[in-house]
């Protein structure tokens, strides 16, 4: 009972205090940094599969039972590529939601991470090796990514986390000041006379 108790503390701290020396909104930041990367790599990986299909479509003859089978996996590709696309566009507005200290934004892209690994493990899915033409090693690959990315993700959201809650208690306190703050009249402004002289 004693070591549960002291794992919950433990954990209590992670979530209140710096983790590896970063606030919340430093290991945000710093994780939206090396997700971009992370989303660059990928997308070169997913291109080069693109070309590879794509050279291999274009210059031997196939039967069109073969070539459907080609076509459906430049598909899959560009799909692929158009979801890391995505990613590297709600990373940005990750960073203006940081910039602008919006909570909801940070709040709406911890979302966005659980579908866009959902859209991938489809993705995987509905390319297994016995039913498309993927190298087999690419197949390998593009899952061993999947996973790291996933545990990646897992700990960025710790501060992801964090710093919406962060936020969130910032705008309701000011929310709650501005309600509370008594309207002051107009100040009234007193004219110079002079007097005139006879």
């Amino acid at each position: 009972m004693k070591k549960i108790k002291k794992y919950w503390n433990r954990l209590i701290k992670c979530l209140t205090g710096n983790i590896f020396g970063l606030n919340a909104k430093e290991g945000t930041i710093v994780a939206g940094l090396i997700t971009v990367f992370t989303f660059c790599l990928h997308l070169i990986f997913l291109i080069g599969d693109y070309h590879f299909f794509m050279r291999i479509k274009n210059s031997a003859d196939f039967n069109a039972e073969q070539r459907k089978k080609y076509t459906e996996t430049v598909f899959f590709c560009v799909v692929s590529q158009i979801v890391v696309c995505s990613g590297i566009t709600a990373v940005f507005g990750l960073f203006v939601s940081i910039w602008k200290e919006i909570y909801w934004g940070v709040g709406a892209y911890v979302i966005w991470v659980f579908l866009y690994e959902f859209a991938h493990v489809a993705i995987l899915f509905m390319s297994k090796e016995e039913h498309s033409v993927f190298r087999r090693n690419s197949y390998i690959m593009a899952w061993c990514g999947l996973i790291l990315r996933i545990f990646m993700e897992v700990l960025w959201l710790v501060f992801f986390i964090r710093y919406t809650i962060e936020l969130y208690k910032i705008s309701k306190s000011a929310e709650d000041q501005s309600r509370h703050m008594r309207p002051q009249p107009p100040k009234l402004k007193f004219a110079i006379v002079e007097e005139m002289a006879m």
